[in-house]
C-alpha cells in the first residue's frame, strides 16, 4: 500500500515523481531554485550497496549542496529483517546493511 500522496499533498515546494529512485531521468523534473532536500525512506534496504553509492554520485554532481535523509539498519537489524520481512512478503530480501558512508558533497 502507497500511502505517500494521499498522507503528504503536493505543493509547490514538493513533489512526488512515479520513478525509479535509481533512474537518473528524473533528475530535469526537480526545479531547484534553492537547495534540495532528498528523502529516501524504505528505499535503501532494498537496493545493492554499489547502486546507492553510484546514486549518491550522481546526485552530488546534479544537485551540489543538496541534502538527503535516510533510514539505516545495523547488521543485526538486517538480519532480523531477513526473518521477519519474508514471512510477510515472500518476495523482500533485505540486503544492505548500513556502513560508515560519506560524500563530500553532502552532509
Amino acid at each position: 500500500m502507497y500511502v505517500g500522496k494521499n498522507s503528504f499533498p503536493e505543493s509547490e515546494r514538493q513533489r512526488f515523481i512515479s520513478c525509479s529512485f535509481l533512474d537518473e531521468r528524473w533528475f530535469h523534473e526537480v526545479r531547484v531554485d534553492e537547495n534540495v532536500l532528498f528523502v529516501a525512506a524504505g528505499v535503501f534496504s532494498y537496493v545493492e550497496e554499489g547502486q546507492i553509492k553510484e546514486i549518491l554520485r550522481k546526485l552530488s554532481v546534479a544537485f551540489p549542496g543538496g541534502e538527503l535523509v535516510f533510514d539505516a539498519a545495523s547488521p543485526l537489524g538486517v538480519a532480523t529483517a531477513n526473518v521477519v520481512v519474508p514471512s510477510m512478503k515472500p518476495t523482500a530480501t533485505v540486503s544492505t546493511p548500513c556502513r560508515q558512508f560519506s560524500h563530500p558533497t553532502f552532509r
